[in-house]
């Protein structure tokens, strides 16, 4: 799994410019079955960060999504950006849940947690921790 990551500081007045490219590249790029998920959102403690960020199952797709014809609309929207943009690729060799609750803590009964609505994202989610905590989904 690949996590395409690209920040984009943006102006005011070019703000509304730069969703709509972004917005113009996440619909084709969610239609493509090797896209495991695309998202727009900004930081809670600074609006004028716009982040971009794909997840793909293999690099192969993201390789011939960055040749594709859409893809350069995302450069063109990172063109506008008030400062150099922010381009991060993370490759996720190993993603584990519960499991790795239970394995570490020994104690979690996995079968009283399925009976509650516990719902816990082993992988792609949890850098968004590292990377200040919470975000405001745009898309």
């Amino acid at each position: 799994m690949i996590i395409s990551t690209v920040r984009i500081a943006v102006r005011p007045k070019m703000k509304e410019e730069i969703l709509a490219i972004l917005f113009s590249v996440k619909g084709p790029t969610e239609s493509n079955l090797q896209c495991i998920s695309c998202r727009i959102y900004t930081e809670p403690r600074n609006d004028k960060l716009i982040t971009y960020e794909e997840v793909w199952q293999n690099e192969e797709s993201l390789y011939q999504h960055l040749r594709s014809p859409h893809y350069r609309n995302l450069l063109a929207a990172m063109d506008l950006s008030s400062e150099p943009p922010e381009v991060k690729f993370t490759t996720v060799l190993k993603s584990e849940g519960m499991e790795l609750m239970q394995r570490v803590l020994g104690h979690v009964d996995l079968k009283a947690m399925g009976k509650k609505k516990v719902r816990i994202h082993s992988g792609w989610d949890s850098h968004h921790k590292e990377e200040g905590g919470n975000r405001n989904d745009i898309s």
